[in-house]
């Protein structure tokens, strides 16, 4: 028999197992929280556990709180998305009613609504979270296991031209000024969308001439030139806790989407912005090598830090016009 009791601001678990009693902090001061924590905590305690029943909403709220720790806020998110679409597609209530045939039905609703990307995106972030119902015994088998990702044509690679970007500046200087500096970065770095929010002033190395990129896709720190453009940039919001602290990746997308709109620039999403970035320093000479990893793809040649450190002063020459072209200063 277990029960969390508060001691302080923050709740424990008092539990027997066997002869032996635990007492354990639960590390949070909510006592929703704290009881979905207990529940977890006593299953891993008592080890090897018989098959238990769970609704979906009872799962949902189980699992956030076991990721909410280990996983960024945007994952957190799109994870609780995915739950309650599928949840609303499905109509039914216990978990272990979910069958292959309601996953394909709910593939079969998605493919009206969305692109088969998308959908194979909700296939594999669903799969992972009933990996993990699998895993604690609220299901007999993984109702995603044998589904298979739709085929589908990649579009062809979007680089913004010159004449495009110059539109696109246009447009957010006149009517979305708190957006310019941010979408110009995006340009000047080749960042995701998230990874810019998430800097920090401490990864901002301006003696050095670089921008230290943490929390990345593929679970590795990296290097990136720190241009003039960009530094200048980063100056301008000197005084922001971040340097774009305030910015919600959403509506960074959605603003990104109205000025393209605005500008008459057709078929371009934000990442356009990341692509552009790799394409014009490959067209000025700069080795793919440099650029795969200063984009952070992990099939990249290994270049560390001692690489970067030693661009031959005719490379950061070259960046340096580059900079220079997009943003047509003399």
């Amino acid at each position: 028999m277990s029960s969390i009791r508060k001691r302080g601001k923050t709740w424990f678990l008092d539990v027997r197992i066997g002869e032996k009693r635990i007492r354990e902090s639960l590390g949070t001061s909510d006592k929703r929280v704290a009881a979905i924590k207990a529940k977890i905590r006593e299953r891993e305690l008592n080890g090897p556990f018989v098959f238990q029943r769970s609704t979906i909403e009872e799962y949902q709220e189980e699992y956030l709180a076991w990721a909410k720790p280990l996983k960024s806020p945007e994952t957190i998110g799109v994870e609780k998305n995915a739950l309650t679409r599928f949840q609303g597609i499905i109509k039914t209530k216990y978990l272990d009613e979910i069958t292959p045939k309601m996953v394909d039905e709910f593939i079969s609703k998605l493919a009206s609504e969305v692109k088969p990307i998308t959908i194979n995106f909700y296939v594999r972030t669903l799969k992972a979270i009933f990996g993990v119902a699998l895993r604690w015994k609220y299901i007999a088998e993984n109702p995603f296991a044998e589904t298979k990702p739709l085929a589908y044509e990649l579009p062809p690679v979007r680089v913004l031209s010159r004449k495009e970007l110059a539109a696109i500046f246009e447009v957010a200087t006149r009517d979305f000024p708190d957006y310019l500096h941010l979408l110009q970065f995006y340009l000047c770095t080749g960042l995701r969308r998230s990874e810019a929010l998430r800097l920090q002033w401490d990864d901002v190395n301006e003696e050095a001439n670089y921008l230290l990129v943490k929390g990345t896709k593929s679970k590795s720190i990296r290097y990136v030139p720190l241009l003039p453009q960009t530094l200048q940039i980063l100056k301008s919001r000197a005084k922001s806790r971040s340097p774009f602290a305030g910015y919600g990746a959403d509506d960074v997308t959605r603003t990104y989407s109205k000025i393209a709109k605005a500008a008459k620039v057709k078929n371009t999403s934000l990442h356009d912005l990341r692509r552009s970035f790799a394409s014009y320093l490959t067209d000025m000479g700069i080795p793919m090598a440099f650029v795969q990893k200063w984009m952070g793809h992990t099939f990249a040649s290994d270049v560390t830090q001692d690489y970067y450190i030693g661009l031959s002063d005719d490379m950061w020459q070259r960046m340096r016009r580059l900079d220079l072209d997009l943003f047509h200063q003399n």
